[in-house]
């Protein structure tokens, strides 16, 4: 029995193939992406923040003594803290919005910022454990990184070690992508961070290879879109730096806030469009499961 599907729904109601997934993805995308662009907009601001606020200066040296003070504050590290918890924050609100917006029912900016505060405390459970699982992932690769950098070692055996490392990479990698859902489990699902990490595992497990393609074109015009456009505003604003403050060292940090703040609106696009890849990707999954767990029973 099929599902009901409003009419301004952009998600599918049943399981499908790799190009119904991306279809899914790119017209969430398309329909939706002015409710969601206020929430990553604030995300790509904030963590424009440290970049403002460390110190530049004329004098190479004064610059680098200035900047190791500032990193050895406990308020720069608060700072990095907060930007963190805010954009955990954001992107739980974010998240919700446009899987509600994807099944035809728009809950609203208020409605997603009280979701975001109600899921806090999970959804910032849930990244931590995200991340320390990444961390404790690329262990094996660190350690086989420093081995081969040991003294002594002979060429062919360094090689043969750096092979090895780079099978090791292929935990993080697989980490990356299996744990990535479980901001969707908090937000859409109400679990908490240790369940929402094992329903994004459960959901991935057997599909990592179909789940990574989906994900990965949809990365790949992220990047593609962001480097061709980063490149021409670089080059335009780093044209007018040379024209007007020529051998100034001082601009360099200036600059690069000056294109990060004009790459932010288009930071803030493609970020929803990464979230809609993600939502995709989730939704078919979780269908793909229900369905088979009602066959089963």
């Amino acid at each position: 029995m099929r599902r009901m599907v409003p009419v301004n729904a952009t998600l599918p109601a049943e399981p499908g193939d790799i190009g119904r997934q991306l279809e899914a993805a790119f017209r969430t995308f398309w329909v939706h992406w002015k409710p969601g662009f206020l929430l990553a907009f604030i995300g790509q601001l904030i963590g424009l923040l440290p970049a403002v606020l460390m110190p530049r200066g004329g004098d190479p040296m004064q610059t680098m003594d200035g900047l190791i003070e500032w990193y050895s504050r406990p308020g720069t590290w608060l700072l990095f803290a907060l930007v963190v918890v805010c954009q955990v924050f954001l992107f739980t609100a974010l998240s919700y919005r446009l899987g509600c917006c994807g099944r035809g029912q728009d809950p609203g900016l208020v409605a997603s910022v009280n979701r975001a505060l109600a899921r806090f405390a999970s959804a910032l459970g849930a990244f931590l454990l995200y991340v320390g699982g990444l961390l404790l992932s690329m262990l094996p690769m660190l350690m086989i990184v420093g081995w081969a950098a040991s003294d002594g070692l002979a060429p062919l055996t360094r090689s043969l070690i750096g092979l090895l490392a780079l099978a090791a990479l292929g935990l993080p990698t697989w980490w990356s992508l299996a744990a990535s859902l479980n901001l969707f489990a908090v937000a859409l699902e109400r679990r908490s961070a240790m369940a929402a990490i094992s329903r994004s595992l459960a959901l991935i497990r057997g599909h990592w290879w179909i789940s990574s393609a989906v994900l990965g074109i949809v990365l790949l015009v992220h990047l593609t879109v962001s480097l061709v456009i980063g490149l021409v505003i670089g080059m335009v604003a780093l044209g007018s730096t040379m024209d007007t403050s020529p051998g100034d060292p001082s601009q360099a940090s200036s600059l690069l806030i000056g294109v990060q703040l004009l790459m932010s609106p288009l930071a803030a696009l493609l970020q929803v469009l990464l979230v809609c890849g993600l939502l995709a990707l989730f939704n078919q999954r979780v269908l793909a499961v229900d369905q088979g767990a009602g066959e089963t029973a």
